[in-house]
């Protein structure tokens, strides 16, 4: 009985996912339709009315080439930015190691000095 009321209680969950989506009108989606043909057709258009030499000079070369220098450049400056963030990592927990060591020295020599005040006061 278990099995079927899960089964039951994940049908009507999947049945609400879009429900408060509100379905399109076919006529809305008929104007969406006809502007989206629109536009591509006249992408299309203009593309077709730039000269052969532009397109095939410009993609090819040049855009390659600034391609290829601006993914060296980004991977450079995601090393470098690594490399600071580990310094400032080990530079901090060092720091902390530090400050931690201080502390707990103080705190034995503090220990110390007052065993030796209360024996001393004792014998």
């Amino acid at each position: 009985m278990s099995a079927n009321n899960l089964k039951r209680r994940n049908r009507t969950k999947r049945a609400y996912i879009f429900k408060s989506k509100a379905s399109k009108g076919k006529t809305r989606q008929f104007w969406e339709a006809f502007i989206m043909l629109t536009i591509g057709c006249n992408l299309l258009g203009f593309l077709n009315t730039l000269p052969r030499s532009f397109i095939a000079s410009r993609l090819s070369k040049e855009t390659l080439i600034q391609l290829s220098s601006s993914f060296i450049n980004i991977v450079n400056s995601l090393a470098t930015i690594g490399s600071a963030i580990v310094v400032i990592i080990l530079l901090i927990v060092s720091i902390i190691l530090i400050i931690g060591a201080l502390f707990r020295i103080l705190i034995l020599i503090n220990l110390n000095h007052g065993s030796r005040s209360i024996n001393k006061k004792g014998n």
